[in-house]
């Protein structure tokens, strides 16, 4: 039997390596801090015992967030997951959330 297109596994890709690829002018922290006030991403704190302040902050997709990506494993630590994005739905994401910011950002030198 042959194997549907519709069966074919999505790629996905980190935010960074995204916004590089469509030319979006925003740097992957003020895309996170978009995303976050967007209700799309979450910002969780572990513990961290070789910082000063002793936690450590990373992002995880919502369930909102998760129409776009999803959370995958941190390779250096157990409890800590990584976002990474679906290619095929990160032009709806920048429709949807940076579209009308990046309207009101001056351009890149």
């Amino acid at each position: 039997m042959q194997e549907s297109k519709t069966n074919v596994a999505p790629s996905y890709q980190s935010l960074s390596a995204l916004l590089r690829a469509h030319g979006i002018a925003l740097s992957p922290r003020r895309a996170n801090k978009i995303l976050q006030e967007a209700g799309v991403l979450l910002c969780l704190i572990r513990p961290n015992f070789n910082m000063t302040n002793g936690y450590r902050r990373f992002y995880v997709l919502s369930s909102k967030g998760l129409d776009y990506g999803k959370n995958t494993p941190s390779p250096v630590h157990p409890t800590q997951t990584s976002p990474v994005y679906y290619s095929e739905a990160f032009p709806a994401l920048v429709e949807r959330y940076f579209t009308t910011r990046m309207r009101h950002l001056s351009p890149v030198a």
